[in-house]
């Protein structure tokens, strides 16, 4: 991947629903909602896919390098029992697949945190801020090394990731299963944390770096007066922006507003 770290990275967010409550959580607490990649709303995204021409103690030993890579509470004990029994329930080519459904499960008991690195895109605001009623959070990313700066680029493929647990170098397996996305969504320009060990749930982050909150451009004033509510209690300033259709042009513009 050759996306250079960014020094904001972007929340967009909706107050529609439970998402009401969460985003005032977020304003107010300083935590983040990590999903489970089973919600996502891409059913290929965060797919497990192995092929292989190894043997059966090959396979066996790689499995147990992947459970220690993408469940690091398990003991020595116990990833090589599990391998064993992917081996013991599995013959021949069928191996690499049970190995794939296993990880499968695991996989989906991570917690992942998605991130744009653009504000003012159209088609984010209309998808993930309810078509522009929303808003959009920036984070500095150097203001909490230990959260934002995990950070890493999703990647855009035309083809679904075949990965070999043989001859493909574990960065690549980890990049396939959980940074790789179709083409099509490039335009989303996505950046995620993953939690292995956390799992999903609410995780805090320094409130510093917090810096940026955008408007939609359809945001009632209801809305921005609850918002506004949600910030008056931080110990950090927030910067407030604006964000207006421009005339003439698919495009939005940005404008400071008023704290």
């Amino acid at each position: 991947m050759n996306r250079q770290t960014l020094d904001i990275l972007y929340r967009y967010r909706h107050l529609v629903g439970e998402n009401r409550d969460r985003t005032a959580r977020l304003l107010k607490a300083s935590v983040l909602y990590f999903a489970s990649p089973a919600s996502f709303n891409d059913p290929f995204d965060c797919r497990v896919h192995y092929s292989s021409s190894g043997s059966v103690s090959s396979l066996r030993r790689k499995a147990q390098s992947l459970y220690k890579k993408f469940i690091p509470a398990l003991n020595r004990t116990e990833r090589r029992r599990r391998a064993a029994e992917d081996t013991k329930r599995i013959k021949g080519t069928d191996l690499s697949r049970g190995i794939a459904n296993g990880l499968q499960s695991d996989v989906e008991r991570v917690g992942v945190l998605c991130l744009s690195e653009y504000r003012d895109d159209v088609v984010l605001w209309s998808h993930y801020a309810a078509g522009h009623t929303g808003l959009c959070l920036g984070f500095r990313v150097g203001a909490d090394a230990t959260f934002f700066a995990r950070a890493q680029p999703v990647c855009y493929s035309a083809s679904f990731p075949s990965i070999d647990l043989q001859r493909d170098p574990p960065m690549m397996q980890v990049e396939a299963f959980l940074l790789t996305k179709a083409e099509g969504w490039a335009y989303e320009r996505e950046w995620r944390i993953i939690d292995h060990d956390g799992g999903p749930g609410e995780k805090a982050f320094h409130p510093n770096a917090l810096c940026e909150l955008m408007f939609g451009a359809r945001m009632t004033d209801d809305d921005k007066g609850f918002v506004r509510a949600c910030l008056a209690g931080r110990q950090y300033p927030v910067s407030l922006l604006q964000a207006q259709p421009v005339r003439g042009s698919y495009a939005l513009a940005t404008q400071a507003v008023e704290p």
